[in-house]
Order: C-alpha cells, then sequence, then structure tokens
C-alpha cells in the first residue's frame, strides 16, 4: 500500500545553465545566497539578480542580495563588474581593479529542516555558517534539479502497483463473499 509519511525536499545540485547575463549567479555545491526581505533574512539558490534603480543587487522580487558587508551597491562609474567564484565582486575601470563587495554564501547543518517560503525563499532558526566549499559562477543559473521524465515513469510504476493491489484487494473480498454465500447454502446437521 502506499503511504504518505511526509513530504522530502530534495536538495542536490541541479544543472548549470549559461546565460551570460552580468548579475546572474549560479552555486556550485550547498549553500544559499543571504537576501534581505521586509520581513527579515532569508535564503534562496535562485541566483537570478539585477540592479535596482539605486544600484542595489537585487533579486527577481527587488530584496536587496546581501553581502559580507551588508547590501551591495553598484554605480554606473564602477564600469565592468567580475564575479569571483569564491563571490568576491570586483570592478574594472580604466585597467584599474577595485574589490566593491563580496556574495554572502552561506550553508546550514541540516538545509532539509528550512522552511520554504514561497518565491524560491527558505527561512530557518539554524544557525548560518560561511560556505568553505560553495563556489559560485557568473553569467549562469542553477536548474531545477527535477528530471521529469523519470518523475514521471516513477508515478507510472506507483500507479501501476496501486492498481496491482487494489486488484488484489478486489479478488480478496470476492473470494470472501463466494466463500460465505457457499457456507450458507450448506444444510445444517
Amino acid at each position: 500500500f502506499v503511504k504518505d509519511a511526509g513530504i522530502m525536499r530534495d536538495s542536490s545540485q541541479g544543472n548549470i545553465e549559461q546565460t551570460g547575463a552580468t548579475y546572474d549567479v549560479a552555486i556550485v555545491g550547498q549553500g544559499f545566497f543571504a537576501v534581505q526581505t521586509p520581513t527579515g533574512l532569508r535564503y534562496t539558490r535562485d541566483g537570478h539578480f539585477s540592479l535596482d534603480n539605486n544600484g542595489n543587487l537585487v533579486t527577481s522580487q527587488g530584496h536587496q542580495v546581501q553581502g559580507d558587508g551588508g547590501p551591495i551597491l553598484i554605480t554606473p562609474n564602477d564600469g565592468e563588474i567580475n564575479i569571483a567564484p569564491d563571490g568576491t565582486i570586483s570592478s574594472v575601470v580604466n585597467g584599474i581593479g577595485n574589490q566593491l563587495a563580496k556574495l554572502k554564501v552561506v550553508e546550514f547543518p541540516n538545509p532539509s529542516a528550512m522552511t520554504k517560503l514561497g518565491a524560491n525563499l527558505y527561512s530557518t532558526t539554524q544557525p548560518a555558517t560561511t560556505s568553505t566549499t560553495a563556489t559560485v559562477r557568473q553569467g549562469t543559473l542553477e536548474t531545477s534539479n527535477v528530471q521529469p521524465i523519470i518523475e514521471i515513469s516513477h508515478m507510472i510504476e506507483v500507479m501501476r502497483a496501486y492498481e496491482a493491489t487494489a486488484s488484489l484487494s478486489k479478488s480478496q473480498e470476492d473470494m470472501m463473499r463466494q466463500a460465505i454465500n457457499q457456507l450458507g447454502r450448506m444444510p445444517n446437521a
């Protein structure tokens, strides 16, 4: 029989796709970007960032992406932006490199215990630690780790198992009904 025992979140790495966009950043390995929302600090793996009108690096929903020193500000005068694998954001103006900020990439002891809030955001009461194993890639985004074809085939397997179990259960009920009918027809001795 199928028993719904709970929800499990698969936090394995998804595929990395090249976008070429300057502010798109994918995390390779375990970790989350820290973002500031109206309800407090939240975490996401969605690295589709852009600049708002004030030059703040923000998520698709407009939440400020956090660096090690707070919100990340990039001005039009900063020139070409580069994001290193360790999350360091630097600019090159007239051949001179300047470090602007460093993305705050954190990890948690138990990522499965994080609460999903929607819009690719998570919250947790666990203490965040700076990730020492994760790297970031500029100009890329992480795609879903779900493989639809495989998941559909798993659903078909479950459906077949359910149908087989239902058929067995019906067969057993029919046998019981026949046995009761035959016992009811027997003369009393």
